[in-house]
């Protein structure tokens, strides 16, 4: 996955990098490290931001160090069209992935598509679920990498090694 350039980051990661009451805090300031020491565009919807603020101040976020992504009128289309794929057959689908579909996710996912994010990064188990129902759409928008900040960076992304000889 080291081909990945920009990046989406979802309101569980910002909760998690930004708060200590959480387990998952040291694996987001890996990845947040290692997404800055490697020039990988961070995008962060305002979404997300809303998302954030149920819990949080807003003036605990660097935003400075992200692109701001506002839900603006050229995601709409795109939006529409995987709500309806995820609605159609929406029983089944409702059911496998234990849980209503998301609107939010499912806005966000249309920003990444339309500004061709390479990867997004959650805590959201089920989002990939409905990222993989998106991509499956004939002639889909979507083509995002999942990563899940439960792993450790290393997972996903090769490190040099450094070698010391005494």
């Amino acid at each position: 996955m080291n081909n990945i350039k920009s990046i989406i980051l979802d309101t569980g990661f910002l909760i998690n990098l930004y708060s200590d009451k959480f387990a998952l805090q040291n694996h987001c300031k890996e990845y947040y490290r290692y997404f800055l020491e490697n020039k990988i565009d961070m995008y962060v919807s305002t979404i997300s931001l809303a998302e954030y603020c149920v819990g949080s101040s807003l003036s605990d976020i660097e935003l400075d160090k992200f692109r701001i992504i506002p839900f603006n009128i050229q995601h709409c289309p795109i939006a529409g069209k995987f709500a309806k794929h995820c609605i159609h057959d929406r029983d089944k689908f409702l059911h496998d992935i234990d849980r209503k579909v998301v609107m939010n996710d499912i806005k966000i996912l249309s920003q990444a598509a339309f500004h061709k994010i390479d990867a997004l990064i959650t805590k959201d188990v089920k989002l990939e679920k409905i990222i993989n129902r998106i991509s499956s759409l004939p002639e889909s928008e979507l083509s995002i990498k999942y990563l899940n900040i439960s792993r450790p960076y290393t997972d996903y992304f090769a490190t040099e090694l450094t070698i010391q000889f005494d």
